[in-house]
């Protein structure tokens, strides 16, 4: 029998992963696992205590293992795209663990911060049509109607990856905003390829700084 001493490497991320530790995020933010293991990773639901978790502070642990997805083409790498929604303001530190296929386990640490004035709210987003064939809407409602505010739609991939991003400077800002489109192409005007991305709608007010995020999954099909 093949001999594995060597545990899992962890990568991790918020938002997307561009993430350094103790960065500022979102209250309602992206946990971004990335797994790697000779061997593989273990899956099994039937070993009490060896699933992929996360803790948050002093919290309970949480099974990240249905969010889990092997690379394409591969029984080596995967990653986990995790929505946290509601995080406290404040210092946070999360903890990964991980076991391979031959229980060797792995922890990794990081730190983030939450901003204290998380003031500004967003409800009711929705994609449409979704899954997506040529272009798509976005809606979504806010706090900060008749304010000055600045949106930002971002795309991201199944690694963590931003492909495509936009801005859009609001002045007296409605209640609901829903003029926002994309095509299903990255920033260099490429069509994306067939598959479940993650998009990222965040909103911050031009006069507080005050800023919050919403992370919603949209399918791509041509």
């Amino acid at each position: 029998p093949v001999s594995d001493t060597e545990a899992p490497d962890i990568k991790l991320f918020m938002e997307d992963t561009t993430f350094q530790n103790n960065d500022l995020v979102s209250a309602n933010s992206l946990l971004i696992v990335h797994l790697t293991d000779e061997n593989g990773i273990n899956l099994s639901k039937s070993q009490v205590g060896h699933h992929t978790t996360f803790t948050m502070d002093n919290g309970e642990p949480v099974s990240l293992n249905d969010y889990f997805q092997y690379d394409l083409d591969s029984y080596q790498k995967g990653k986990i795209l995790f929505p946290l929604q509601g995080i406290p303001p404040g210092e946070h530190t999360l903890t990964v663990k991980t076991w391979d296929v031959y229980n060797n386990v792995s922890e990794e640490e990081i730190t983030f911060r939450v901003a204290l004035d998380q003031d500004v709210f967003i409800s009711e987003a929705s994609v449409y049509p979704n899954p997506i064939k040529d272009n798509a809407s976005f809606t979504f409602r806010h706090n900060l109607s008749g304010n000055d505010i600045t949106v930002t739609l971002k795309i991201i991939n199944r690694s963590g990856q931003v492909t495509y991003t936009k801005e859009i400077i609001y002045y007296d800002a409605n209640s609901v905003i829903d003029d926002i489109s994309w095509d299903g192409r990255n920033n260099s005007g490429q069509k994306l390829s067939e598959g479940i991305y993650i998009y990222n709608i965040s909103i911050r007010s031009n006069d507080s700084g005050g800023s919050n995020s919403f992370f919603g999954k949209l399918m791509t099909v041509y």
